[in-house]
């Protein structure tokens, strides 16, 4: 017969074969980030605009086209506390695009100098990680963060902690459209945020992970979970 001993040990699985916490990468968490798709090139051919110019430029990308022709209007009929982050002169428009059925629009952004683009009284300085202490009280249906992920919130953990915080701001059953580009957001971000506070779901029209076309931007639409205090 078979010594059931020997069996066990063959099928048992060692601890020193698996582990809970994520290994340590230095790499993830370094503020360097590689340069977008065509990126020399888009930055010759704006040099040469108009500051006008480069706004419009910018205003008709694919993913601005696809925020302003389906992310604001399914925002604006979720309605209640709508955040927006990462304000420019080409997002003015999408304030009053969110408030269109009844939402209030709230802005935030990191560079000081941007807030002339926020919304007058209902716009924060200061770093997504810490929205949070920024908006104390508020709870929003929706969170839009988009374009931040790499440009300024560099570090894996600092990522990480972000889409923690947006977590916690969020009402139970609360949005985040979340836009990031591939080179500048490590994958395993997208596995590691819905394993711990969401889930993936339908936006609108939209489903829930889009990649523009000829483009290295990405959407992702998360829900936070009901359950998470």
């Amino acid at each position: 017969m078979p010594n059931p001993s020997k069996q066990n040990r063959k099928t048992d699985m060692p601890d020193s074969v698996w582990h809970s916490a994520r290994p340590q990468n230095f790499l993830l968490e370094t503020p360097l980030v590689a340069p977008r798709k065509g990126a020399l090139q888009k930055l010759i051919r704006r040099m040469r605009m108009s500051p006008a110019q480069r706004t419009a430029d910018i205003a008709s990308s694919p993913d601005r086209v696809v925020m302003k022709d389906h992310i604001a209007p399914e925002a604006a009929r979720r309605g209640g506390n709508i955040l927006f982050v990462g304000v420019r002169a080409y997002t003015v428009e999408y304030p009053s695009q969110f408030e269109a059925f009844g939402g209030v629009c709230w802005t935030m952004d990191i560079d000081p100098s941007a807030a002339v683009f926020g919304v007058n009284g209902r716009h924060r300085t200061g770093c997504i990680t810490k929205v949070d202490a920024l908006f104390p009280g508020i709870e929003f249906t929706t969170i839009v963060l988009s374009g931040v992920l790499g440009f300024g919130v560099n570090r894996f953990s600092h990522q990480l902690r972000a889409l923690e915080t947006c977590a916690s701001a969020l009402e139970p059953g609360g949005m985040l459209v979340l836009g990031w580009n591939d080179r500048r957001v490590h994958s395993s971000l997208l596995e590691e945020a819905p394993s711990r506070w969401f889930d993936f779901r339908t936006f609108g029209s939209l489903p829930p992970r889009i990649w523009m076309k000829q483009h290295d931007h990405n959407f992702a639409f998360l829900e936070r979970r009901k359950d998470e205090s």
